[in-house]
């Protein structure tokens, strides 16, 4: 009577731990959009041609495998339910939405954008004297994702002038942002980098990496004056591609360069959330591509 007392227990501790299992595979799991298999973000652009995606799911329908994705095409929504070998299972416009502040992970690579052209939802800017810079989309064959890249291509300006492309609708406090450049040219400058905690075109954060002077410093501008908090001699290459990344939780700032850490400092000048964007100067002809956010909560 004991063992089958004993059997009948065990018989129930698998079936609940089965279905234990089975119920949380069948739960969405959160994803980061740089985790999405190449097939479905290439079935999810031909589905949605010029979209962005702005959030991705995993989950589990029936013992296979779902990618919910949520797409956005200028102000509105889409979402695409992709099987893991590339079949849609389900697709809906969502419709239309205000324009609103861009939080949690987003992705730019610049592929789908027009030639020739700045993107759309980023706006030209400049800190200093002279006047607006040119950012324009271009191929470019080294591209770290091909074919396309954001590039500052006006080499007009000289002195105390600050190039600044700004993504207009972006709100971020603590976060981590990564970008890869390019410093094609420039004869007084060359170069670039991220810009984060942008309040205006006079009060923002930046660093930057130059070839000419082999040093990558981090910045801030308060009312149009740069001032320099922190600052590495390394050697930076022309016509290379090389990662800045940055990460700023608090008041405490630390930027990488090629992956590695060489800058930290405190700073408590912004703190409030901002908008994130490229940055060069005065001459710098520079090329920008996988421009990665996340936010840290």
């Amino acid at each position: 009577m004991k063992i089958l007392k004993l059997f009948v227990v065990s018989i129930f501790i698998v079936v609940f731990f089965v279905a234990f299992i089975l119920y949380f595979q069948e739960k969405e799991q959160k994803i980061k959009i740089s985790e999405i298999p190449k097939k479905i973000v290439k079935v999810v652009n031909e589905k949605v041609p010029g979209g962005k995606i702005t959030e991705a799911e995993k989950e589990m329908d029936k013992g296979k495998v779902v990618y919910d994705i949520d797409v956005v095409k200028g102000n509105k929504r889409y979402e695409v339910e992709v099987y893991e070998d590339g079949t849609i299972k389900e697709f809906k416009a969502l419709g239309e939405e205000e324009e609103e502040e861009m939080e949690g992970e987003i992705e730019y690579n610049f592929d789908k954008e027009k030639p020739h052209t700045i993107p759309s939802g980023w706006k030209n800017e400049f800190t200093g004297r002279g006047k607006l810079g040119k950012w324009e989309i271009l191929e470019d064959e080294t591209a770290p994702s091909k074919p396309n890249v954001l590039a500052q291509t006006s080499m007009e300006n000289f002195g105390y002038h600050f190039n600044l492309a700004i993504l207009e609708n972006s709100s971020y406090k603590d976060l981590e942002l990564s970008v890869k450049f390019k410093g094609v040219k420039g004869n007084e400058d060359r170069g670039g980098g991220p810009v984060w905690r942008y309040i205006d075109r006079n009060n923002y954060y930046i660093a930057r990496a130059n070839p000419l002077e082999n040093n990558f410093r981090v910045y801030k501008v308060v009312n149009g004056n740069r001032r320099q908090m922190d600052s590495k001699s390394l050697k930076v290459t022309s016509n290379e591609w090389h990662t800045i990344k940055i990460r700023m939780v608090g008041d405490k700032i630390e930027c990488y360069y090629d992956g590695v850490k060489y800058l930290e400092v405190k700073d408590s000048t912004f703190k409030k959330a901002g908008k994130i964007g490229l940055w060069t100067k005065a001459d710098a002809y520079t090329y920008f591509d996988d421009l990665e956010v996340e936010e840290i909560k």
